[in-house]
């Protein structure tokens, strides 16, 4: 199979919080394949990989702008582990193996955009209407149940003013 080296302007939009150059045409094919949901091979999960590859495989698998600082926070939270560590201090130095961190799961970081708020709600008032618990709801959607609270507020607040 022939290297794709250049990422596609969906993958590269997605991607812009990475050092591009920081990543290497084995790993551009990974996320290559991630994007378009397909195995990855056993050596492509024994691949060891850099915290910049590792932001750019969890932004790819979760479709999400993931920052490196953000795979150094995880680390440091011990939800993964480096295969290779070396150095100490500002000369301090990992690698993680694709197959570690490829099924860890991201939740948003920071202040969401509009598009995810909007479907989360969504899916929060489908949730609602299936007659969920607005505690339930916050945990699938990994939101407070006082979020899920104030939007069921809102959609009641809007079904009243429609009646009027």
């Amino acid at each position: 199979m022939m290297m794709q080296e250049e990422l596609t302007p969906e993958l590269q939009e997605l991607l812009q919080q990475v050092k591009l150059s920081a990543i290497r045409p084995e790993v551009k094919q990974i996320l290559h394949k991630l994007w378009r949901g397909e195995q990855l091979t056993r050596s492509e999960l024994a691949m060891d990989v850099t915290p910049a590859e590792v932001a750019a495989l969890w932004s790819v698998a979760n479709k999400t702008p993931i920052e490196t600082w953000y795979v150094r926070e995880v680390k440091c939270n011990g939800r993964i582990t480096p295969g290779q560590e070396w150095g100490s201090g500002a000369g301090y130095r990992c690698l993680y193996r694709v197959k570690d961190v490829k099924p860890i799961q991201i939740r948003h970081i920071g202040r969401p955009g509009a598009a995810y708020v909007q479907a989360q709600k969504e899916q929060a008032r489908r949730l609602y209407q299936e007659g969920k618990k607005n505690l339930a709801i916050g945990r699938e959607l990994g939101v407070s149940y006082q979020t899920v609270n104030t939007w069921v507020n809102q959609w009641k607040q809007a079904e009243q003013e429609q009646e009027d």
